[in-house]
């Protein structure tokens, strides 16, 4: 592999405004090459993978809740990281102990 290594007054002669505008031009005039484009048959007949991860069952529900900051920081502090999903699970065993929720299996 070749670095080709130009300074910025040979980049300024190669790409002056003028040929950078005909080369967008010329790229409009060009057909639209679809053949490249996913559709949703090429996803479900297996033709094309989906990236990603794949889609919960139950997915979380983002919402804003006030925490005192005494509370938010002992929180943090008693969890570490993932405080947040260590909060959620301790309120799921709650309620479910309160029998205000079934208990979900993942």
């Amino acid at each position: 592999m070749t670095i080709i290594k130009m300074t910025t007054e040979e980049i300024d002669k190669k790409w002056t405004p003028k040929k950078i505008k005909s080369m967008i031009a010329k790229a409009k005039k060009k057909p639209e090459d679809k053949s490249e484009i996913v559709t949703d048959d090429d996803i479900t007949s297996g033709r094309v993978r989906k990236v990603g991860r794949p889609k919960k069952k139950f997915p979380k529900k983002r919402t804003d809740i006030c925490f005192d900051q005494d509370v938010l920081a002992g929180m943090k502090l008693y969890f570490g990281h993932g405080w947040s999903a260590e909060v959620n699970n301790t309120m799921r065993k709650f309620l479910v102990r309160k029998g205000l929720l079934k208990k979900i299996e993942p």
